[in-house]
């Protein structure tokens, strides 16, 4: 797996595409929400809402988290993004990031 540098993800906006690569599979998705959530400071309530965002759902949804500034670990960056058709571009489309993802043994998707 080549690694993947999450800090990419804060250029993501709302309406960008991405693809992500599990196995020979490709899944497309387009960003529908991002935000920036305080985490250094806040409270245990406020933590664990933040946290509600790793948490399984009911629906299909690629979320990426990481610390935000990258450089530090005062804020979360979350970013969600929904199923989507296939760019009609193809793979190279300009505002489509592309994941490498592995499966586990349990056949669970990670970065």
């Amino acid at each position: 797996m080549a690694g993947i540098d999450l800090k990419r993800a804060s250029q993501n906006e709302v309406g960008d595409r991405v693809q992500v690569y599990v196995g020979e599979q490709t899944y497309y998705y387009m960003v529908s929400q991002k935000m920036i959530l305080k985490e250094k400071g806040e409270s245990p309530h406020i933590r664990r809402e933040n946290a509600k965002w790793i948490a399984p759902t009911q629906d299909e949804r690629l979320t990426m988290v990481t610390c935000w500034p990258y450089t530090n670990n005062t804020h979360r960056l979350v970013v969600v993004s929904s199923p989507a058709p296939p760019p009609r571009h193809g793979p190279h489309h300009p505002t489509l990031q592309s994941l490498r993802m592995r499966e586990n043994l349990s056949g669970e998707a990670f970065l």
